[in-house]
């Protein structure tokens, strides 16, 4: 994986920069047809499918009764092709309970993302701005992928310029990222969550929910808020297993602030303006939680690595909270330019219609935005990996 373990995205010669806009700009002219179009309404269906698939167990059955599911804006690639949909949910009282992110083609996975918090992101933006949706938490805006393109190698010249460590990369990587990945079986999955006879009560799909408290990475008294999302994430999990009744160093030990327990795990990690390190969360947590107990462990786990989504599964079942780190594309406007990953909570899972999906706490995107948000693995497995700990 590209960014996990050393920071390639922040910094790119001055070289590459002409031949990334002509690639670019030359990708316009290809790619533009309609095969394999899902159409909005066929999209919506599924979403409904799904939602009617949602057992009482599930945190969001209650709240998702009777949602309306309701079109906002089609998403858009680095080659101005439709290869998303983003579907608002609002409740009898015309309140925005949620939203899916689906797919629109055939060749791409139906259900991207779902949360029951509004994507703030996309609800605030200028309605006059395209989303460019490129996966996970790396998505942009611009009125065309032209004008995208142009502001893209305006920030990676700024960023080469200005730029803390030298390191390359090459073109093909960097276009890679920019491109959204087709999933071989995403034509059955459109099937089977297209089919209303799959979605019957005796095929409820498995999932695993822990009841984790999200913290908030920007209260006010946080010190360092822009790159506190791995002690955030972090206290989460600390919290959750507190509330278990391990003996951990949780709240209490913070004058019940969790500001002040950000800051303390914020020095404790060795954290910076670029953030928590993989290697740091991996080493120093379970340090953290021998300091009252004995016998524990952690390991880092590539989501495209072998057996990885029953390691995360495991860890749901077990209750032990995963510590989710994205690679960021930093050079997007809407990300702290600084901050080079991006932590979250663990803490669900769910196979619909015979995809997977993983749910997280998320620390940042606002105060309210308190729900899981659920992501497609197979289409997010090269951007992120995780912090898998255990007690021998």
């Amino acid at each position: 994986m590209l960014l996990k373990r050393v920071v390639t995205f922040i910094v790119i010669v001055a070289f590459l920069i002409p031949s990334f806009a002509f690639a670019e700009n030359e990708a316009l002219t290809e790619n533009r047809g309609d095969k394999d179009i899902i159409s909005i309404e066929q999209a919506k269906q599924v979403v409904e499918n799904d939602i009617s698939t949602l057992t009482p167990e599930h945190e969001f059955f209650d709240l998702w009764k009777e949602v309306d599911v309701v079109f906002s804006s089609e998403l858009y690639d680095i080659t101005e092709s439709v290869i998303g949909y983003y579907f608002k949910l609002m409740n009898s009282k015309g309140t925005n309970v949620g939203y899916y992110i689906t797919g629109a083609r055939s060749d791409i996975t139906p259900i991207l993302q779902y949360s029951a918090s509004p994507h703030e992101d996309f609800e605030k933006r200028d309605k006059t701005l395209k989303i460019y949706y490129f996966s996970g938490k790396n998505f942009t805006f611009a009125q065309n992928a032209d004008i995208l393109i142009n502001q893209l190698n305006d920030m990676l010249s700024d960023l080469e310029k200005n730029q803390r460590n030298q390191t390359t990369i090459d073109k093909k990587t960097l276009m890679d990222q920019l491109t959204f990945n087709r999933n071989e079986n995403a034509p059955s999955l459109w099937n089977q969550l297209s089919d209303n006879k799959v979605m019957s009560v005796s095929s409820y799909p498995s999932a695993g929910w822990l009841d984790v408290t999200r913290i908030y990475q920007r209260l006010e008294g946080v010190d360092h808020p822009k790159s506190a999302c791995g002690p955030t994430s972090l206290a989460m999990a600390i919290q959750y297993l507190s509330s278990l009744g391990y003996n951990v160093h949780d709240v209490s030990h913070f004058n019940y602030s969790f500001p002040q327990m950000i800051n303390g795990y914020y020095n404790f990690l060795s954290s910076n303006f670029m953030g928590t390190s993989s290697g740091n969360m991996s080493f120093l947590v379970p340090t953290l939680l021998n300091m009252y107990m004995t016998g524990w462990t952690s390991t880092s786990v590539d989501a495209d690595s072998s057996g990885a989504m029953d390691k995360f599964k495991d860890r749901i079942v077990s209750s032990r909270p995963p510590l989710v780190m994205w690679d960021q594309l930093s050079w997007f406007p809407w990300i702290d330019a600084d901050v080079y990953w991006h932590w979250q909570t663990g803490n669900a899972y769910r196979t619909s219609g015979g995809a997977f999906q993983f749910g997280v706490k998320d620390p940042d995107n606002g105060i309210n935005n308190t729900s899981t948000i659920y992501y497609s693995w197979i289409d997010n497995q090269n951007g992120f990996m995780f912090v898998s700990y255990k007690q021998s």
